[in-house]
């Protein structure tokens, strides 16, 4: 019986330290640097590949340090690091508990993902796609966990952790977050521009719709400041990035693209 339960108990802390490694939020970093890869490589180098995901999967115990001095080019390592240092050091251990800007500021270590996987792929980032693709993700950020942080909001206040509806309360959450997403939905748009990338049809259609149904579903939650159409708005936006990413991927690779913010780094590898 001794044995038993201390089996469980190291299952339970297996677990419980794989849950706090943000597993979710990894492997959707992990996807955008992905299709940033995909987006902006003419042809798949497979070792680049899987070493910016497994150095991007590892960052936050180190190892992608190594990975990334030997098998990427030295700015899709700079990244990768960067965006483990932002969350460790400067979200987790000083924005998280001082500011109602934690999350807001903590973002730009997501938007790092494609960043390094656009580096990963062309070994620069002279096109202005990856650093709009990193704006996304960073406006995306706010909306989606302040959505989370309306459910929450009890357990974030006995913590002492200021996340802004445990500030501000519900009701102005509601407001900030319906503010966030009518900028976000434009910047994921402005991708069809040919300055600013030129994706096509494909890319069009899928950003417009998801973007239209969060600005319905936000503007519910400031109807309806609830914590059920919080968890509503939460659920809504948590397949976005991924949605609109492999969609930005589908366009690529199925349509023809002569932009030549897409086309600029390719032609230089």
């Amino acid at each position: 019986m001794a044995v038993f339960e201390l089996q469980i108990r190291r299952s339970g802390n297996v677990r419980a330290y794989y849950e706090l490694m943000k597993p979710k939020i990894v492997y959707l970093l992990d996807f955008t640097a992905l299709t940033a890869f995909l987006v902006a490589a003419p042809s798949i180098n497979l070792l680049r590949l899987v070493a910016v995901i497994v150095a991007g999967t590892l960052a936050f115990i180190g190892i992608s340090a190594v990975i990334s001095a030997v098998f990427l080019p030295l700015l899709a390592g700079l990244f990768i690091v960067l965006g483990a240092a932002i969350y460790v050091l400067f979200y987790t251990k000083y924005l998280k508990r001082r500011t109602t800007l934690n999350i807001v500021l903590g973002g730009s270590a997501g938007s790092c993902a494609p960043l390094a996987g656009w580096a990963a792929a062309t070994g620069q980032l002279t096109a202005l796609a990856p650093w709009l693709m990193a704006l996304l993700v960073f406006v995306w950020t706010p909306s989606h966990f302040w959505a989370l942080a309306m459910r929450a909001v009890g357990d974030y206040s006995k913590a002492g952790i200021p996340m802004l509806p445990v500030v501000v309360g519900e009701k102005k959450t509601a407001q900030y977050i319906a503010l966030n997403t009518f900028l976000l939905v434009p910047i994921s748009l402005a991708f069809v521009l040919p300055s600013l990338g030129g994706f096509g049809i494909i890319y069009l259609v899928t950003a417009g719709l998801l973007g239209f149904g969060m600005i319905l579903v936000d503007l519910r939650l400031v109807a309806n400041p609830t914590k059920a159409q919080a968890w509503t708005a939460f659920k809504f936006s948590s397949p976005y990035l991924a949605i609109v990413f492999l969609a930005m991927v589908l366009d690529v690779k199925l349509l023809p693209h002569y932009g030549p913010c897409l086309m600029a780094d390719s032609l230089n590898l």
